[in-house]
């Protein structure tokens, strides 16, 4: 019998003839792909098993009975996801067609996941009915402004803080929001420029020149003098005069006579460490300015006095000279410098520069060179003005002065870097413009030139009695407000006649204010019955301005009588830009008081130091020495 291998079938005779019958143990070739035939012969038919699931290789017909059928559905529409989600945002259904042999629904535009941002806003991409609702950008909706608030949610709506509105911006990352238009955020502290409570801690803060605390410093003997600032920490440092020993947090005497001590404070007066400076000699402490990371001071050594400033090198006294040393917040060194020459010399103020140098004043004997040319004195004290940068390098340096006694009692530097010098004269002098003619007594003199020593413009207190130009404070605009004192009808503006008139007892206080070119804009006078100093001032950011001194008798500030204590007091009080009396204070004990020096700080708060005998209060209480004449160490609100 011939057989033939895989052809599912076996021969056999049936009735005189040959026939094929299955033969299901036969072994078919390898399959085809595409035949719609498997590889398994078929015990009923002969030949292989039919394979409906095989896919034809041409055409994208099925596999029906062994046997390839043409497909009939091409040109159909189609859409292969759920029905819901048909013609719904983006979704859309397509055509059958056959390419390569696949069936594909060609069109069709099938969910995804939503997208916002440049070119997707708009589109509803997951076909849900909605419309940039959420995934890859979504952040906010085109069209649909969000409430928004960046400050610590407790603020949000106490005090002044509240809420803004911020719009959706369709960027290439997606939609974001935008800047939130109208919120207000708390403000570090309670600053004074407007009324509210600021900070939004739910409580307004009084400016009225309420005492926050007061403290004591000095040791069993004579502590005078100093200055104070407060650090961007919220420490304080004081710097003053004391002699033998003194505990501040640390105790520390003094090497001879009297030495400078600097001392630091926290935040609510707590001394923290004590510092000495001095030698042999007798050092009287100046005074402190902050600067960029940090602070300079600025005092006189005495006579063979020396001092390392804590640097390697050493800074003596030839005579009494004065010193200028600049250091970090943290106290270490920077540069230093002996302000110096063959005479008795000293620094009389320092203030920081746009640039971040400093310009200081000062009176010196004899000759001096402080970094350019020498300058030489025309008689007694003559006044030195000389400029700094950052670094300590010398930029100009100028001299001052008559053949008589010539005074620099203050300096302030206007936002564009101009120099205000105040002080008295007693003869004829120029700074660098016309000249001052003395009219008699005391005169005061208001001098200002630009950043580079160049004279602007010069004025004048004049009468034939005595009147003194002592503290100065520049505004934002570039006017001027100086402080002093008169006891006779005063011409401040340098045209003829008396602009302002005291009353017939005592010395008053005198207050002018000059504009950015010098013009005099007005005056204010306040009635003292004795002798008054005010001897230290400052302005905050509202340009409001504090002034404070000593005095003895009474003061009348805004109506009100305050007489002194005990042999002198002090005095405080803030003026508006325009003059206007906000407060005053009168301080002080059973005897001799005086105020040194007052800083406002970063939030408004008014620090000063003060020198008091025997017991004093100062708002918070008495304060009693422990021996000599002590210091004060106040904090007042603006």
């Amino acid at each position: 019998m011939d057989e033939t291998t895989g052809d599912c079938a076996s021969p056999a005779c049936e009735d005189g003839s040959v026939i094929e019958l299955p033969n299901a143990e036969d072994t078919p070739g390898r399959p085809v792909t595409g035949d719609c035939l498997t590889n398994v012969c078929d015990p009923n038919t002969p030949g292989p098993v039919p394979d409906n699931s095989d896919t034809p290789t041409t055409g994208c017909g099925d596999c029906v009975a062994g046997q390839v059928v043409p497909w009939d559905a091409e040109g159909d529409s189609c859409y292969t996801d759920s029905a819901s989600t048909l013609n719904v945002g983006n979704c859309a259904g397509g055509t059958w067609t056959c390419v390569d042999n696949t069936r594909v629904c060609e069109g069709q535009v099938l969910p995804s996941s939503e997208k916002c941002g440049l070119g997707y806003n708009g589109f509803d991409e997951d076909c849900d009915g909605e419309i940039d609702e959420d995934g890859t950008g979504c952040a906010c909706t085109i069209g649909q402004p969000q409430a928004c608030y960046n400050g610590p949610q407790q603020t949000a709506g106490v005090g002044l803080c509240h809420g803004g509105m911020a719009q959706c911006i369709a960027t290439g990352e997606g939609n974001v929001l935008g800047d939130c238009v109208g919120e207000v955020l708390p403000a570090t502290c309670d600053l004074c420029l407007i009324t509210g409570d600021e900070d939004c801690n739910g409580a307004e803060t009084p400016c009225t020149g309420s005492h926050v605390w007061s403290k004591g410093l000095g040791g069993n003997n004579l502590d005078y003098g100093g200055d104070i600032l407060e650090l961007p920490n919220g420490e304080i440092l004081v710097q003053t005069t004391f002699q033998g020993s003194l505990t501040a947090g640390t105790t520390i005497t003094s090497d001879g006579g009297d030495d400078i001590v600097l001392v630091r404070y926290d935040s609510d007066g707590n001394a923290m460490n004590a510092l000495a400076w001095g030698g042999s000699g007798h050092e009287t402490a100046g005074g402190l300015a902050r600067v960029n990371g940090g602070y300079v001071a600025w005092g006189q050594l005495g006579l063979g006095s020396s001092e390392t400033f804590g640097s390697p090198s050493t800074l003596t006294g030839v005579g009494y000279d004065g010193f200028l040393a600049r250091f970090d917040n943290n106290g270490a060194f920077v540069w230093k410098k002996l302000i110096g020459g063959t005479g008795a010399d000293d620094v009389i103020d320092v203030v920081r520069m746009p640039d971040d140098g400093v310009v200081l004043s000062g009176r010196f004997q004899g000759s001096i060179n402080l970094g350019g040319q020498q300058l030489t004195s025309a008689g007694l004290d003559d006044i030195f003005l000389a400029r700094f940068d950052s670094a300590g390098t010398h930029v100009w340096s100028k001299r001052f002065g008559t053949s008589g006694q010539d005074t620099v009692r203050d300096l302030a530097v206007a936002p564009n870097g101009n120099i205000v010098m105040v002080g008295e004269l007693t003869a004829n002098i120029a700074f660098g413009g016309p000249t001052i003619v003395a009219a008699g007594g005391k005169d005061g003199y208001v001098a200002t030139m630009d950043g580079a020593g160049g004279h602007l413009w010069t004025r004048a207190f004049q009468s034939g009695g005595d009147e003194v130009a002592t503290t100065a404070q520049v505004l934002s605009d570039g006017s001027v407000w100086v402080a002093g004192s008169f006891n006779t009808a005063v011409n401040v503006d340098g045209l003829s006649g008396a602009d302002l008139t005291p009353t017939a007892t005592g010395q008053d206080l005198l207050l002018v204010r000059y504009g950015a070119s010098g013009n005099y804009i007005q005056g204010i006078t306040f009635n003292g019955t004795d002798t008054l100093f005010a001897g230290t001032s400052s302005v905050g950011m509202d340009d409001g301005v504090i002034i404070g001194g000593t005095y003895s008798g009474a003061l009348i500030l805004g109506g009100n009588a305050a007489p002194s204590a005990g042999l002198s007091d002090t005095f405080l009080f803030k003026i508006s830009a325009d003059g206007a009396l906000q407060w005053s204070k009168k301080s002080g004990g059973t005897q001799n008081d005086f105020l040194n020096a007052v800083k406002i700080g970063e939030c408004g708060n008014i620090f000063g130091t003060a020198g008091f005998n025997g017991s004093a209060n100062f708002g918070g209480g008495s304060l009693t020495s422990n021996g000599g004449q002590d210091i004060a160490v106040l904090k007042y609100r603006q």
